[in-house]
């Protein structure tokens, strides 16, 4: 473990191996480190210091955490868990679960409250010489027992869950997709896998580490370390890999020609870092970030029996909507690498599957049409492709040469990667000019795909930044900076705000129009042709008719002409 004197003082210094060298990394104030020398210096960081967030996020913010479960309810069960028992405020974490099982699986939910001693499973009577009344009161008895071991079960009511059987999963992508039918209000979002281990106090950890990047569009994420060496990662004392974080530094492309980052746990190492690293990969196995990524990235429901392309397709997605990765200082997860304990293959099962392969590769047909892989020469065509994908494509903010410049790696050309690991420059986008995260850089399609939806979640969250004109307006009702960035609270308060407003001008005259209006034709419709209508009518023509004849009368008496002048009248 490298160290420097820095003032009389022993420093630890930060630095990354990217399988073949180690280049030292600088995250500490007033030092510049640059092959292995250091200097003092004035220089800022080249972080994005202009779109953090107004205000810190306190400790008991929701965390949303998705896991997706192909028949490993055991393991799945643990890693519920540990999610709860390691967590410093387990009552703020919701936990969504997608899974995939046969009949006979063992449940994820079901094995997690077994854990904490309770049976939780649907019992039925064997039959035998039972009546159909004993059977009826055996069920019911069993119902009321399950109902009872569910309200004592831990933060069982904190998991919503939607479960399909496993021969109609269509590979990791699509589960995920459906994830965002569980994703409410939650603030921050975890994904993990089915079968891994969270650290002590995971939930403080990682929003320290989020916020300490100071960006609002920030993604931690790494390859998980394993959970077989958590004791050495984690011992101060005795731990051969303390201060170590498993950091993606290899890009290359599948059997299919598609880029994609292999799994090489032992090439990248980040060491001693001090603040989170900007980094070029990002892993499904470990993703924290605020939700409104799930809006403005969400997963492409239509990359079906795709498993190495969900995570290069999806960083491109979000790096060019202004989303940046970066390696965490610590390890927050670890992922239980080998085999399923029972055995079970899910790729295997649900990849031999009828009309799986021609999915398969019209998935990859299609991220290589989202990265401008292959461009043929009908581009018009090509790029009314690009456009009917709509927010599952690129985003505005960045463009995809910028991308390629990023990660040192001409996808379209199918170019070797060459970049470093280690110090990487953050790629600005100027915001009196950006769009929104959730603008297109392809627009109107002639075909566009369905567009996803989040039942469970009243309003997005997506920040407002100090180049939008809605922020400006926004920031005049909250009486703030017109540079401030606000956050998903001041959204919400902002937005009933402005409704109070609107609402008290204009629109109140509108409304009381549209009433009258309504109100006229309700009389029309319904009150002109009923009988008390009729009724009343009648009763005012022979009042009328009454009061004509006493006038006609008293003109005959007054008038010495009195037919002519009651014709005259």
């Amino acid at each position: 473990m490298k160290t420097t004197t820095f003032e009389s003082e022993e420093v630890l210094v930060g630095r990354v191996f990217d399988g073949a060298r180690w280049e030292t990394i600088s995250n500490y104030p007033g030092i510049n480190v640059r092959n292995d020398r250091i200097t003092s210096t004035k220089t800022t960081a080249t972080e994005p210091q202009h779109h953090h967030t107004s205000k810190q996020t306190t400790n008991a913010s929701k965390i949303f955490v998705s896991v997706i479960n192909y028949r490993d309810g055991k393991r799945c069960g643990v890693t519920l868990k540990s999610i709860f028992d390691n967590a410093e405020n387990p009552a703020s974490i919701i936990v969504g679960l997608v899974e995939q099982n046969s009949e006979t699986d063992i449940k994820c939910l079901d094995h997690y409250c077994h854990l904490h001693g309770f049976d939780i499973t649907t019992t039925r009577s064997s039959g035998g010489d039972e009546t159909t009344k004993q059977k009826s009161n055996s069920n019911k008895n069993s119902s009321l027992q399950q109902q009872l071991a569910k309200s004592q079960c831990p933060y069982y009511h904190n998991v919503r869950q939607i479960s399909v059987f496993d021969i109609a999963a269509s590979g990791p992508v699509a589960a995920r997709a459906l994830m965002r039918k569980l994703l409410g209000d939650e603030e921050f979002c975890l994904q993990i896998d089915a079968h891994s281990e969270l650290t002590s106090s995971w939930d403080k950890i990682a929003m320290d580490e989020w916020h300490s990047i100071g960006n609002d569009f920030a993604v931690l994420s790494t390859l998980p370390a394993s959970f077989n060496d958590k004791f050495s990662y984690e011992s101060r004392k005795d731990g051969i890999y303390y201060g170590r974080v498993p950091r993606i530094c290899t890009i290359d492309y599948n059997p299919a020609s598609v880029p994609y980052f292999p799994f090489k746990p032992e090439d990248a190492i980040a060491e001693n870092l001090e603040k989170p690293l900007l980094s070029l990969g990002w892993n499904a196995g470990f993703s924290f970030h605020k939700c409104h990524l799930e809006e403005a990235v969400p997963y492409d429901s239509y990359l079906k029996f795709a498993f190495d392309v969900e995570e290069f397709n999806r960083l491109a997605r979000m790096w060019t909507r202004g989303y940046d990765v970066y390696t965490p200082t610590r390890n927050i997860v670890y992922h239980r690498y080998g085999d399923h304990p029972d055995g079970i293959n899910g790729k295997q099962e649900w990849g031999s599957r009828p009309q799986s392969n021609d999915l398969r590769l019209a998935s990859i047909k299609r991220m290589m049409v989202l990265l401008s892989m292959g461009v043929h020469a009908d581009r018009e065509n090509f790029d009314s492709s690009r456009a009917n994908m709509g927010i599952y494509g690129l985003g505005k903010r960045r463009t995809m040469n910028q991308f390629e410049k990023f990660i040192g790696m001409n996808v379209r050309k199918s170019l070797e990667q060459d970049a470093p690991c280690g110090m990487l420059q953050y790629v600005p986008y100027e915001l009196d000019k950006s769009p929104g995260a959730m603008d297109n850089m392809y627009e109107h399609a002639d075909n566009l795909d369905s567009q996803p939806e989040f039942p469970k979640r009243s309003y997005s969250q997506q920040p407002l930044l100090a180049g939008d004109l809605k922020h400006h307006l926004l920031m005049e009702q909250l009486g703030g900076e017109s540079s401030t960035t606000l956050n998903s609270n001041d959204i919400e308060n902002a937005f009933f705000k402005e409704s109070l407003i609107v609402t008290s001008g204009l629109s109140v005259v509108m409304m009381c129009l549209l009433w009258s209006l309504g109100l006229l034709i309700w009389y029309f419709i319904f009150i002109s042709s009923h009988p008390l209508k009729r009724h009343i009518v009648s009763e005012v023509d022979r009042a009328l008719s009454s009061y004509n004849a006493l006038g006609n009368k008293d003109v005959k008496i007054g008038s010495k002409t009195g037919e002519n002048s009651h014709k005259d009248v």
